[in-house]
């Protein structure tokens, strides 16, 4: 089977969620596919991170289904699962004083342990420097901004990938809003670690942003969510009108769009 036949990595069918008597998400359908970088996009309270939920397993939906290579991930057992995709939640409380790098190493907790000592502390040290939180990892987590804090969460999930890659060769990376508490500088690196991470690991890649710009010049596949349904999807230039900022986001766009599908800077320019 090539690439082009195979089920997608995750894909939600038609998928519903209420709660509380409210439809959170209504009859979405999504299929992330290895190498490209799917970006969900969509007004507050729109059913974006609701909808990722779905496609992690952490909430069943109410409707529809949600499969993994063609298999509904209810019957995928969990360490098979936690091999295959990895998930960065929008929210990361931890109480425990444990100290960056142990905090990365949780990531090797359910999918790491045959590895040898050798093979783990590389494995971190890779991850903690693709997260820009090397001279961080003897600091306690609890002491770190709320910023740094979201850096060693995507080093954790990191680790995870790369030691369940042996076992799950096809796998899915879905990030929660992963750039909401960082700098400029830092929101680039780790956009550009996510996307590097997708073209050379082939993974399927899934992330909630706010910012419509950094949207636009990292998705290979944008989507826009708004009352609990998918309303547009496609290539960034295509979705992203006029008519439908103005009818999702009650906003106008300037004459001079913002929505360039790139970034007018880089990490190096910002180093002065």
């Amino acid at each position: 089977m090539n690439g082009s036949d195979m089920p997608p990595v995750l894909e939600a069918r038609n998928v519903s969620f209420k709660t509380g008597g409210a439809m959170l998400v209504r009859d979405a359908s999504l299929a992330l596919r290895p190498g490209r970088l799917t970006i969900v996009i969509g007004p507050n309270g729109a059913g974006k991170s609701t909808l990722l939920k779905l496609m992690s397993g952490e909430i069943a939906p109410y409707a529809g289904d949600v499969l993994s290579l063609g298999v509904p991930i209810s019957v995928i057992p969990a360490w098979r699962l936690a091999c295959r995709r990895a998930v960065m939640a929008q929210a990361n409380r931890m109480t425990f004083p444990f100290a960056v790098h142990e905090v990365a190493r949780l990531g090797l907790e359910s999918v790491g342990r045959a590895k040898s000592r050798v093979e783990i502390e590389r494995i971190i040290s890779e991850a903690l420097a693709a997260a820009d939180v090397s001279p961080l990892a003897g600091r306690g987590y609890l002491s770190l901004s709320g910023g740094e804090q979201q850096r060693v969460q995507f080093a954790r999930i990191l680790c995870q990938l790369a030691a369940g890659r042996d076992t799950e060769p096809v796998q899915a990376m879905l990030l929660d809003e992963p750039i909401a508490s960082l700098d400029l500088c830092h929101q680039l690196g780790l956009l550009d670690a996510t996307k590097a991470l997708v073209r050379e690991k082939n993974i399927a890649g899934l992330a909630v942003l706010h910012d419509l710009n950094l949207a636009a010049a990292y998705a290979d596949d944008l989507v826009v969510v708004n009352r609990g349904q998918i309303v547009a999807r496609g290539a960034p230039d295509d979705v992203l009108t006029r008519e439908l900022i103005r009818g999702v986001f009650r906003v106008e766009m300037r004459e001079a769009s913002l929505f360039t599908g790139h970034v007018p800077f880089t990490r190096s320019q910002l180093r002065v």
